[in-house]
């Protein structure tokens, strides 16, 4: 591919490879759709501003989740998260953690994705070590996150959720974004006043960490840099174990990155959950994801593969 947008080519992509969080997630799934169907994660916005937009805010997300294909009750979002690579062996051995690093969090203290791969890549440094994340996310009692939470003329940090944990029993806030200002070194997007209609790219907070599964690494490059050749293929890569120890928590530095091992891939482009389909986002995501036909009308999150040399995590 070609020069993006914001200046990155795609270098090299590489599969997520890990048996456990993959199980872990499936796990989660359950516990989702278990919860669906009690009354105290069903949304209520009898005390909320401007519920008829808050509503539009949803029914935008739903489109999201219509994009991925799959035959369970649960709802689930293909989401990017940018990053620097050198964060991947924690990110990918032991899970995300709201570490706010950059900020308290602007719209939740929480782990930020966006559907546009595009936009996600505006947070990653502008260096060699750019790379993003593509995520399968589950999706529970979201909040919608409109103008009046975050208006134009108030600072981030007294926005409505800056800094704070998932709003009553939501379980996570989804926003629709636009630039405040068109300058380029300006990165402050907020719901726009006009309503969701006008929203360039949108982010979503999660706060469990348990609800993200990373599938794909996307290394970025910027033009000009020495690089190895792109791949054709992309390689596989066995995610770190983190620690048995009971000391060894979610966020504790230390656990075992001798794992983190890219192998080039054999035969075909395979996921280990469900068919690569990354729909059309919007004109305004710069990577061009084209849509792959679904091998199997039945695949599920339940379809469980035949081992084979290439998938054993160990």
């Amino acid at each position: 591919m070609g020069p993006q947008k914001n200046g990155f080519e795609i270098e090299r992509l590489e599969i997520v490879k890990n048996r456990d969080k993959f199980n872990h997630f499936r796990q989660q799934i359950e516990i989702v759709e278990s919860r669906q169907a009690q009354s105290v994660f069903q949304p209520v916005f009898d005390y909320e501003s401007n519920p008829e937009e808050r509503q539009k805010v949803l029914k935008r997300l739903d489109g999201l989740c219509e994009q991925v294909t799959h035959s369970r009750k649960a709802n689930i979002v293909r989401v990017w998260h940018g990053c620097n690579k050198k964060l991947l062996p924690q990110l990918l051995g032991e899970g995300f953690a709201s570490l706010g690093q950059l900020d308290e969090g602007w719209f939740g203290k929480g782990i930020y994705f966006s559907s546009s791969a595009e936009y996600a890549s505006r947070y990653c440094p502008q260096n060699e070590n750019a790379c993003l994340l593509m995520c399968y996310v589950l999706v529970l009692n979201p909040f919608p996150v409109i103008y009046d939470d975050a208006p134009k003329n108030v600072k981030p940090d007294k926005f409505r959720f800056y800094g704070r944990g998932n709003h009553r029993t939501f379980q996570c806030h989804y926003i629709p974004v636009a630039p405040v200002s068109r300058e380029k070194s300006i990165i402050d997007f907020r719901p726009p006043l006009e309503g969701t209609d006008h929203a360039d790219y949108d982010e979503l907070v999660v706060f469990e960490s348990a609800n993200i599964l990373p599938q794909i690494v996307v290394h970025l490059k910027i033009p000009g840099l020495l690089s190895p050749e792109i791949q054709s293929v992309p390689a596989f890569i066995d995610a770190p174990i983190p620690s048995k120890r009971k000391d060894c928590s979610q966020n504790h530095p230390s656990f075992d990155q001798d794992r983190f091992i890219a192998s080039p891939a054999q035969d075909q482009f395979e996921m280990n959950i469900i068919n690569v389909s990354v729909g059309n986002r919007g004109d305004n995501d710069g990577f061009d994801r084209r849509r792959r036909d679904d091998r199997d009308a039945d695949d599920d999150f339940d379809r469980r593969r035949q081992d084979d040399g290439r998938y054993n995590s160990d």
